[in-house]
């Protein structure tokens, strides 16, 4: 045994048995663990009564927290599902909204382009001084009026793409199911957080953390997501500000980069384009287009599930979701003889 592991096993040695544990799990995570098998077994076999059970204690309450964060992780997974099935539903939204755009001002967007022209001015189908409007099958598009008196929006400013109900239906079904399951969430991070950090487990915070990003971070707003980036260098650098300071500094940032002006405005889709360009982790943060307050998730605005953080203080050990509990309590009827229908048709796995 060299010098250098003689050192390691006297340091060991001196550590308490939920210093060792604590060791021990870190070891999963890294590619050159610092205790050996051998020296795993050595030590436990030095422990006294007492210090294997302290030792015992830390390694179950790490496999109770461990679940929990697998938990969170299928958690987010589902919301996950529901955020990309009502994407999918507003961008069909955003691409109609685009097209009618395209149609009545083309010149706006392509000095080159004559698609309104060629589709509805001169067109015989159109009846002049009436509403234009297109049935597809989940949306209506108000054209508005076309002829001599042409008024390319619907009367009333009424909006000229209308989801029909099935679709705006199936966004309030995935906008409250999305938000249920992340105020379960956010009870179980918190207690996660907090019970890892008592054991000053931080390899586990950072795995909870890791678990909600995704989910957190969907509906962000793109400017947000540019504040974080410049927290996290902040801290990396030493420095303490808040939000606000961040945001003054993106802000300054944005009004010396070059070209961003338009008709004495800013151009945001130029400037956000400019920091993906110097920045390129920027380009996947945050949500690619703004959702509307009413189907976003805003994760900082949302409040814990009130239910969920009574389930878990009270059943830690076999705490159940209140977003899953209502779908387990009608299913429990049938569960059962379902599954054991399943494995009896199903057989040995092809």
């Amino acid at each position: 045994m060299s010098t250098l592991e003689k050192r390691l096993e006297t340091i060991i040695k001196s550590l308490s048995p939920e210093e060792q544990a604590r060791i021990e799990i870190e070891d999963i995570f890294r590619s050159d663990p610092l205790i050996s098998p051998a020296d795993q077994r050595r030590m436990l076999a030095s422990m006294s009564l007492e210090e294997g059970r302290r030792y015992n204690a830390y390694i179950d309450q790490y496999s109770r927290l461990k679940a929990k964060v697998v938990l969170l992780q299928n958690l987010a997974n589902g919301a996950k599902v529901d955020l990309l099935e009502r994407d999918r539903i507003l961008w069909y939204h955003h691409v109609l909204e685009e097209l009618v755009d395209r149609l009545g001002f083309p010149h706006y967007f392509d000095k080159e382009a004559h698609v309104g022209k060629a589709l509805l001015v001169g067109n015989r189908n159109v009846k002049p001084g009436k509403t234009l409007e297109i049935r597809l099958g989940f949306a209506t598009l108000r054209l508005g009026v076309w002829g001599r008196n042409r008024r390319p929006y619907p009367p009333g400013n009424s909006p000229q793409v209308v989801l029909h109900e099935k679709p705006l239906a199936a966004l309030e079904l995935y906008s409250q199911r999305i938000r249920e399951t992340a105020a379960d969430m956010k009870v179980i991070l918190r207690y996660i957080v907090e019970s890892a950090q008592a054991m000053d487990l931080e390899v586990l915070v950072g795995l909870a953390f890791q678990a909600v990003e995704s989910v957190r971070q969907h509906d962000r707003p793109a400017i947000e997501a540019q504040v974080d980036a410049l927290m996290e260098q902040a801290r990396k650098e030493g420095w303490e500000g808040t939000r606000e300071d961040a945001r003054e500094a993106l802000t300054r940032f944005i009004l010396k980069l070059p070209d961003v002006q338009n008709d004495g405005g800013v151009d945001w889709p130029l400037v956000w384009q400019e920091i993906q360009s110097r920045d390129l982790r920027g380009a996947w943060n945050g949500a690619i287009l703004p959702v509307d307050k009413r189907w976003a998730l805003v994760w900082e605005d949302l409040e814990e599930s009130a239910e969920a953080a009574q389930r878990i203080r009270e059943h830690p050990v076999d705490f159940i979701p209140s977003s899953w509990a209502d779908a387990l309590d009608s299913a429990k009827s049938y569960i059962l003889e379902h599954l054991k229908g399943l494995a009896r048709k199903e057989g040995k796995p092809s």
